[in-house]
């Protein structure tokens, strides 16, 4: 899946990177902060794109299981640590804590946008 970076203060720009793949907020991988994307777990039906539900079954994953991302020619590797439902306007989701940590989001529940499921991820070196 495609992973570009975006800007979520700008409700255009931010739809319109979910529809080429998934969005990528403060650092990139590998930077020694926070990285976190974000995809949908359903869209309207009218909006047309491959990556409407592409984040639909993050909610399966479970802790220790991993994730891998290729960046800038290297393979990084994560693990799930924890995972957490949130109210929508949840501000800690995009706050860098200065340490290096994978976040993926979607909204929740399914069909709504109502709250955010959370996935927390360290990375495995």
């Amino acid at each position: 899946v495609p992973v570009n970076p975006t800007d979520a203060t700008n409700d255009e720009i931010w739809k319109s990177t979910l529809i080429k793949g998934v969005g990528q907020l403060l650092y990139p991988p590998d930077s020694g902060h926070k990285t976190v994307i974000f995809g949908h777990s359903s869209n309207y039906k009218y909006v047309k794109s491959n990556y409407n539900e592409v984040f639909k079954n993050l909610p399966q994953m479970k802790v220790g299981d991993t994730v891998s991302i290729d960046y800038n020619g290297k393979h990084l590797n994560y693990l799930v640590k924890k995972f957490e439902i949130v109210p929508a306007t949840t501000p800690s989701i995009v706050t860098d804590y200065g340490r290096e940590e994978l976040v993926l989001f979607t909204c929740w529940p399914y069909l709504t946008s109502k709250e955010r499921y959370i996935i927390y991820l360290d990375r495995v070196v």
